[in-house]
């Protein structure tokens, strides 16, 4: 990551007061819900466990360290809040993304308190590194500090590790951290812009997961849709980062192209930063993620008495992972913004075109009116 935050030790203090519960009732895919199972019993305790220090630049400025069950491959990380790690923003992203519908573009991601044992194996594998990166080094300094604050133990995440290679999706972002403008899906997630054909598109230096995979490509329209989704939940998470070596893309063994977001925790959730760029950016959704919204919207107002199986407001905070109400609140506000305020005026403007799916039969279409926006 290449944009550092100042580590504001309030906010630590506020992360460790809670870690809410698993997120066992949550809906998700195969591997959402294997992850799910196997949370249940993992124990960095156990000293079998083979814990490798997450070293240089090339692994991004947060410090944490690779996990891995003797003679196997390192198959998940840990790290602590830095400033280059925000773990409301990485636990929420991935658990919002698993309501709505597209956990398979995030890494399963969940809060870990590590105990005695564990502590002390990160405290002295720490004391054998010198970081010269200045972003890693503040981070370091960060993680030391809070080591010694907390003795006994250290909240953080545990994130798991997917299995194959991935591939930076350079062209999509330009050297300031924004998306690219000139790229074609920019161009495709604005309403205002042409719609995605169904043309077959690839991107340069992506490969496939593993050697002798295929080259992927996948429909524009696909991609366009892929992007829109990725963006959505990083402005309302108040993602900061994306564009910043963590827009991911892969083939897998048929050769179709997925992109991924792959790190979340450059956000600040309950921080209006770069809200108004991602709504310039934005303005083409995926149909049903925005009716899931609207569903959300009217559970947390009060309007609706349930959302995906939950009955009581609190207990889906605590669900999808929100440590802080500021977060919440925040997060509600922008939900308010982009429902009852963007997305009527872009239906009034741009009917269906403003989404990659037309309405539902026996739906109205709303009517579009001309102009930009």
């Amino acid at each position: 990551m290449s944009k550092l935050r100042i580590f504001v030790l309030a906010c630590v203090v506020a992360v460790q007061l809670a870690v809410p519960a698993l997120a066992q009732d949550i809906a998700g895919n195969k591997a959402d819900l294997a992850f799910d199972a196997a949370m249940k019993t993992l124990d960095l305790e156990n000293s079998t466990y083979e814990f490798t220090y997450k070293a240089g630049k090339h692994q991004g400025s947060s410090i944490g360290f690779h996990i891995a069950e003797p003679g196997h491959r390192k198959s998940a990380t840990f790290a602590p809040y830095n400033s280059s790690n925000n773990l409301e923003s990485e636990v929420v992203s991935y658990r919002l993304a698993r309501f709505l519908g597209l956990s398979d573009i995030y890494n399963p991601v969940t809060y870990y308190r590590l105990g005695p044992l564990a502590h002390a194996r990160f405290k002295a594998m720490l004391r054998k590194q010198t970081e010269t990166d200045p972003d890693r080094r503040t981070n370091y300094a960060a993680v030391v500090a809070e080591l010694k604050t907390n003795p006994q133990s250290l909240l953080g995440i545990y994130r798991l590790r997917p299995r194959g290679k991935r591939y930076v999706a350079q062209t999509l972002g330009t050297a300031n951290g924004h998306l690219n403008q000139d790229h074609p899906l920019a161009t495709f997630i604005r309403a205002n812009g042409p719609p995605p054909t169904e043309k077959p598109m690839s991107l340069p230096g992506v490969k496939g997961q593993r050697d002798g995979f295929p080259k992927p490509s996948e429909k524009a329209s696909e991609l366009a849709r892929q992007l829109s989704d990725i963006l959505l939940v990083d402005q309302l998470m108040g993602q900061w980062d994306r564009f910043f070596n963590n827009m991911e893309a892969t083939g897998d063994e048929t050769g179709r192209l997925k992109l991924l977001a792959r790190d979340n925790g450059g956000a600040t959730v309950d921080d209006w930063e770069w809200h108004d760029l991602y709504d310039r950016w934005v303005s083409r959704y995926d149909r049903p993620v925005i009716e899931k919204l609207r569903a959300l919207l009217a559970f947390l107002q009060g309007r609706e008495k349930q959302f995906a199986g939950f009955d009581d407001v609190e207990k889906w905070k605590t669900a999808v992972g929100f440590l802080k109400s500021g977060s919440f609140n925040t997060f509600k506000r922008k939900l308010e913004l982009l429902v009852e305020k963007k997305i009527p005026a872009l239906e009034k403007q741009y009917g269906n075109r403003m989404y990659f799916s037309a309405a539902p039969t026996g739906s109205a279409a709303p009517s579009p009116t001309p102009g930009k926006i």
